[in-house]
């Protein structure tokens, strides 16, 4: 079995028909049982990809993810700025890039009016972009 697989077995331990819910109990070897509400499927056909789609894999997940366990004691200074990323002493905070159209009317879709949207969308966040603090809206990089 891969390291992200799960093996299962999910058993329904209650129906509640008025709330269009069921109670199942799912199980998967060396791993913690998990009771979960899952929605009553539409058809007899649905009860497996319904069972399936509510496997809780996060939480079995969780529960192998390898951890740091810091010494009692130990102490972590930061500034938090409401409306930016967190920066912590000797880092400086990653340029978030705005989204600023560049097509003005060439290439693919062409004849089309371009759109001028110049305060721009968050589209992603790049780490490798160096930057001394955080972008304004409405700036362009």
């Amino acid at each position: 079995m891969k390291e992200n697989e799960f093996d299962y077995e999910a058993k329904i331990v209650g129906v509640d028909k008025p709330n269009k819910v069921m109670e199942v109990l799912y199980s998967s070897p060396g791993r913690q049982d998990i009771l979960c509400g899952v929605r009553l499927p539409e058809t007899e056909d649905d009860i497996g990809p319904t069972i399936h789609e509510a496997v809780p894999f996060g939480v079995w997940q969780e529960a192998e993810r390898p951890v740091f366990v810091p010494p009692v004691g130990t102490v972590v200074k930061g500034v938090v700025r409401t409306g930016v990323a967190p920066a912590l002493p000797g880092h400086s905070a990653p340029a978030i890039p705005f989204y600023a159209p560049a097509n003005q009317g060439a290439g693919e879709g062409e004849g089309a009016a371009a759109q001028d949207d110049t305060v721009g969308f968050p589209t992603r966040y790049v780490p490798d972009v160096e930057s001394p603090g955080q972008t304004e809206p409405g700036v362009t990089l």
